[in-house]
């Protein structure tokens, strides 16, 4: 039981950050690291920019993430917390990585 509450408190610290990022792209910080991109001559890479021209469908991968979590806690199921905390791990990296990849700040 304790097990799973933790695994259903971690989702939902991912979802917060998930939904802050997505708030802070949608509010400007997109803007800003575009041009921090452009003061040290970098070229926004494909995904980054798919990831920012279509910010508004990412608030769909928090709302997933807190109905498997809603699933784990009400079916008690291992394998469906470990399916929550895994979407919810990914979704967070896939938004990170737009704006942090290593290919944007390293030219070769």
């Amino acid at each position: 039981m304790f097990k799973r509450i933790a695994i259903v408190v971690m989702v939902l610290l991912l979802v917060l950050a998930q939904g802050y990022f997505i708030y802070a792209i949608q509010h400007g910080a997109g803007d800003a690291f575009a041009d921090t991109w452009a003061g040290f001559d970098v070229v926004q890479s494909g995904y980054s920019h798919f990831v920012f021209r279509t910010i508004k469908g990412w608030w769909s991968l928090p709302m997933l993430c807190l109905c498997l979590a809603a699933v784990a806690a009400k079916s008690g199921r291992t394998r469906h917390a470990a399916l929550a905390l895994t979407v919810s791990v990914v979704g967070i990296v896939a938004l990170l990585a737009a704006a942090y990849a290593p290919g944007l700040f390293i030219s070769v």
